[in-house]
């Protein structure tokens, strides 16, 4: 595992070691998890040599108006992380995220979480109680922080990119937990700028589009960012709408994948390509997403209402556990020594 970059985590991670293996086939390491959570309770039994889970809610903090937090309002975070069963997942809100690695995989693990009234909790309350898990020995890998309006900030209001950065650098990175940053359709935003321009080695940015515009974005924008820290995602919220069969030229979900995968990432432009949202029933989108495009991430769950601990998400989930089984000598779930980045 690659080691962290400031104050060193006062935890011991967990499982196998993650290393790179021959290119025929190519070793892939998986996580799977949870994602876009107003409100967040989730409970475990840890055991070392359980499946990796991913847990990503929707971060919408108020200011309070005496503290006058400088903290950023809106987007995703993103929380890694191994979860032994039964777990619950009552009350967490949204989809679902799988996280896939080419080489190595944000991984730690999390063992448990409980956490209730995230949603108008401020940036830093929910910050200081992810770190506070890391230091209890959860051993949270990364933050993802999902932003939707980087340059938004009406005049008054104690928020900024800039401070969400500096928040995080605050808060999480002294614990050893490492952050992505998301940005759609914003590359021309004066936060990406900032972001990009500040990054360091414990951070990563993830693009969403088409694999061509994102290889291009990265190309002009950020070609000093080693390619480890250049994500790409795609996809929609019904994995079938769109999804083409993978081996058109592009324009269709699983193919824009492949192209990010198979010819970007492959060719050492890109460090991850994540793709999204997979519900049950779709164990052949699932199998087309690993094999045919090599994706290294799945957003799995429901379509357009909150995750549940449920038939429904675990159905899901299971298609890619099914999957890994079935594929021994060319998948295998991520371990907690591998490294996002």
């Amino acid at each position: 595992m690659e080691p962290f970059q400031g104050t060193p985590p006062a935890v011991q991670a967990v499982g196998n070691p993650g290393a790179r293996f021959g290119a025929t086939p190519r070793r892939r390491e998986i996580g799977s998890g949870t994602s876009r959570s107003r409100r967040r309770t989730i409970s475990a039994t840890p055991r070392p040599d359980r499946r990796l889970l991913v847990a990503r809610g929707v971060v919408q903090p108020s200011i309070s108006p005496i503290q006058r937090q400088k903290a950023y309002r809106g987007g995703s975070y993103l929380v890694v992380g191994h979860f032994d069963r039964p777990f619950d997942l009552r009350g967490v809100g949204g989809n679902a995220l799988a996280i896939l690695s080419d080489a190595h995989l944000c991984v730690i693990s999390l063992l448990a979480i409980t956490a209730t009234a995230f949603h108008g909790a401020t940036a830093r309350e929910l910050f200081e109680f992810i770190a506070e898990q890391q230091k209890s020995g959860k051993q949270i890998s990364f933050v993802w922080l999902d932003i939707k309006s980087p340059d938004k900030c009406s005049e008054g209001e104690a928020c900024s990119i800039e401070a969400l950065r500096d928040l995080v650098r605050e808060t999480l990175e002294p614990v050893g937990i490492r952050v992505l940053y998301g940005f759609f359709e914003t590359e021309d935003s004066e936060g990406y700028e900032s972001i990009l321009k500040t990054l360091n080695q414990n951070e990563a940015v993830c693009l969403s589009g088409f694999a061509k515009d994102i290889f291009e974005l990265y190309d002009t924008t950020a070609q000093a960012l080693p390619v480890s820290q250049r994500i790409m995602d795609y996809g929609h919220v019904n994995i079938r709408k769109n999804f083409g069969d993978c081996h058109e030229r592009g324009g269709k979900t699983c193919s824009e994948l492949r192209v990010g995968g198979r010819t970007y990432r492959e060719n050492g432009h890109f460090g991850k390509v994540m793709a999204w949202t997979s519900t049950e029933g779709d164990a052949h989108y699932v199998q087309d997403l690993l094999l045919v495009a090599a994706v290294d991430g799945i957003i799995y769950g429901n379509r357009m209402h909150d995750y549940k601990d449920e038939a429904r998400t675990r159905a899901a989930l299971q298609d890619i556990l099914d999957f890994v089984n079935a594929n021994p000598d060319t998948h295998r779930m991520a371990t907690a020594d591998d490294a996002p980045w």
